[in-house]
């Protein structure tokens, strides 16, 4: 029952309310002496009622008055995270049946006569002061929310933690031929069944890799580990046989030897001569392929062993990391060498940069799966000559410009060779994890010619960084939380040096090709740039910096994926939380208070129309 205890001002500045009563004082002497006064007492009483009454309505319209009220308080239920119901029952007992119970999220309990109310965030109980009591059941809340628990007493009823791998770590990103070493705890608590043991896999793309067994009680460290033997993506399990569940362990590797690359091309080219020695000398391994006649081909190997490369398979293609073939070789490639061609680039990560030339340009064969994925548009610079450049470098001599540039509005085109006015001649796109690109620079070779070899190599060596994919990555890239879920906040940070306040950085969903453009604010305090995501989709991701070489790869995982350790990190959190506060929590709201003080705004209308009715009825009165 709502009791009208005492008016309240919600604006308890006592130098502003002097002021306005002060002021109030003031009219009131104002009018009294500035009316006529009338012979009669009475009116000389009204007066003085109405002055008052039009005075006192002022003030509180300046002041605006609340009553206050008591309610009674209550407790309530709060199921998080795999709550137990054997717990809930104990708990229930001890409450009055309609007892409010929410969950937070889908707990998946159902009771018999029972509401569970989900609510997908605890803003809305926050607020409300007429909880007196939280009985918190699960493994807690995120440490997100957590906060949102300060003006709460809190009984916590939490889950022991789980039987299974509470803490784990594995190297994100290691080198062909390094070993890859899982570490973590395995918290055994089967005491039912002292002479059990527990058996973990490591399994790979071929199967089981290492195992280990685990005897001990309690918290028991373990390692798994295996020798990396091939570049790429990877995502291996880890195999609980107590339990039979396996979880995702991905990682990237990559090779610092030189990689291979293959030539193709329909015709013997100047430039691809000049190419090919360019490349064995920085020791990449190069096989070049030219067609004489149909059916007939010159093939050369250089740094690495000759073999049958007459068919061109996927079997082929997944022995080189980039394949660079000129337009008119890739036009003649069979629709089944082109399928297979795409399909290496999906799943082995192999790039192609295709040769492009105006002539080509200005009368296109038919359409090609690949090719048609970029479009061009008229060069309109009337310039002679450019010097091409990119993010963080450019030629040191003028070329004369193509007759096309490469439209990079388009899609997930991303450019890496531009006009001065920024213009794209040379760009890519994903396809999976490689990437397939097209260069309208030709004629590198007369830069060599003219003794413009620092350039060319420049030139080359940014193109090549640009496409290949086994590069280290960069060091400058931080994630929060370290295992990030789809549908939950991820804060990236770079800890580049740039000149901008603010730098761009594209997220990339490597399955579906989903991709967004985020501003990395600068912080200050840091000496970073940072910014907040929620991926929407587990599997492969990748973060690319116009300030950075190569991009950075990362796994979203779903939300089973390691439940034992994120149920064990938020009971600990919650625990530590509730124990750092209990003070606070205990002082703010006893169980022993029955009800709870509220306030509601008395309506401003009524005091606005006295005032107004005062002051008509005093020039009625001063006119008759």
């Amino acid at each position: 029952m709502k009791l009208l205890q005492t008016l309240h001002f919600p604006h308890p500045q006592w130098q502003i309310t002097g002021i306005l009563l002060l002021g109030a004082l003031l009219l009131l002497v104002g009018w009294f002496y500035t009316f006529k006064s009338p012979k009669n007492t009475w009116r000389k009483v009204l007066q003085l009622i109405l002055h008052s009454l039009a005075v006192v309505s002022l003030v509180l319209l300046g002041l605006q008055p609340q009553t206050s009220y008591y309610t009674p308080t209550h407790e309530i239920v709060l199921l998080t995270s795999a709550p137990h119901p054997d717990t809930l029952t104990n708990v229930l007992k001890n409450l009055p049946d309609n007892t409010p119970i929410y969950a937070f999220n889908d707990t998946r309990i159902r009771l018999k006569n029972k509401t569970i109310k989900t609510i997908p965030n605890l803003a809305a109980l926050s607020t409300d002061k007429n909880i007196a009591r939280i009985q918190l059941l699960g493994n807690g809340l995120p440490q997100k929310d957590l906060h949102l628990l300060h003006n709460f007493k809190v009984e916590a009823h939490l889950n022991p933690p789980p039987q299974g791998i509470s803490a784990l770590n594995w190297q994100r990103h290691l080198q062909v031929g390094d070993e890859l070493v899982v570490q973590g705890t395995y918290r055994n608590t089967n005491i039912n069944n002292p002479n059990e043991t527990i058996k973990l896999r490591l399994n790979g793309a071929a199967g089981l890799i290492d195992s280990i067994t685990i005897k001990q009680k309690g918290l028991v460290p373990f390692t798994l580990k295996t020798k990396i033997k091939q570049a790429g993506k990877w995502v291996f399990q880890v195999e609980d046989l107590s339990n039979k569940t396996d979880k995702a362990i991905p990682f990237t590797a990559y090779q610092t030897d030189k990689d291979k690359i293959l030539i193709i091309s329909s015709q013997p080219v100047f430039e691809l001569k000049f190419l090919k020695n360019w490349l064995a000398k920085q020791n990449y391994g190069v096989t070049i392929q030219n067609t004489i006649s149909k059916d007939k081909h010159k093939t050369e190997f250089l740094n690495m062993p000759s073999s049958d490369i007459n068919a061109l398979n996927q079997s082929l293609f997944r022995q080189y990391q980039l394949l660079i073939i000129t337009q008119s070789s890739l036009y003649r490639l069979s629709s089944a060498e082109q399928a297979a061609l795409a399909k290496t680039m999906r799943q082995n990560g192999m790039s192609v940069l295709v040769l492009l030339t105006d002539e080509f340009l200005l009368s296109p064969p038919k359409d090609n799966a690949l090719i048609k994925q970029f479009s061009y548009e008229r060069n309109s610079s009337s310039t002679k000559k450019i010097s091409p450049q990119w993010q963080g470098g450019s030629l040191s001599i003028a070329i004369e410009p193509s007759k096309f540039v490469i439209n990079t509005k388009r899609f997930g085109v991303q450019s890496f060779i531009d006009t001065p006015s920024g213009k794209s001649l040379a760009a890519y796109k994903y396809q999976g994890l490689g990437k397939l690109g097209v260069s309208l620079v030709r004629k590198s070779q007369l830069w060599v010619l003219t003794g413009n070899k620092t350039a060319y190599s420049d030139f080359w060596q940014h193109s090549l960084q640009s496409l290949l994919t086994n590069y280290a990555p960069s060091n400058n890239w931080r994630m929060e939380p370290t295992l990030p879920y789809v549908h939950q906040p991820v804060k990236v940070q770079w800890l580049g040096n740039a000149d901008k306040n603010n730098v761009e950085i594209n997220w990339l969903n490597l399955n579906n090709k989903t991709e967004i453009t985020l501003p990395l604010a600068a912080n200050p305090k840091q000496a970073a740039y940072e910014s907040r995501f929620w991926p929407t989709a587990t599997g492969w991701h990748q973060l690319s910096c116009s300030e950075e070489k190569q991009p950075y790869t990362f796994y979203v995982f779903d939300e089973k994926n390691w439940e034992c350790i994120n149920s064990s990190k938020r009971i600990s959190q919650t625990q530590r939380y509730l124990n750092a506060n209990n003070h606070t929590n205990q002082a703010t709201i006893n169980k022993q208070h029955t009800t709870s003080k509220n306030y509601k705004n008395l309506p401003l209308m009524w005091f606005y129309l006295a005032f107004l009715t005062s002051i008509a009825l005093l020039w009625i009165e001063n006119k008759i």
